[in-house]
């Protein structure tokens, strides 16, 4: 199992700079909040797709969320929104 910290930088550089990357979060984060907006249980499959195909392309395969190591798929999307969002790549959606 390895970790954003853990993982070859140039990897998770290359990771973080692909637009695929970059479009898959933001789509990710609006699927979580017209789910928030409706309640309609079709936007977290959705985003539970994007995740997994996240997952898949990230170069590393766990996290730590609230101080808690984890590998689930929405877990990881939401640590790569953060990052993204906090390297200027996409939106900061803090509201």
């Amino acid at each position: 199992m390895v970790q954003p910290q853990e993982a070859n930088i140039n990897e998770v550089t290359e990771f973080y700079d692909n637009p695929q990357t970059q479009a898959d979060a933001v789509h990710f984060i609006g699927k979580l909040r017209n789910f928030d907006k409706t309640q309609n249980e079709k936007f977290l499959t959705e985003a539970f797709e994007i995740a997994l195909s996240m997952q898949e392309k990230a170069p590393f395969d766990e996290v730590t969320l609230d101080g808690k190591v984890t590998d689930a798929p929405s877990d990881i999307a939401l640590i790569i929104c953060l990052h993204l969002s906090e390297l200027g790549f996409i939106p900061d959606y803090e509201e």
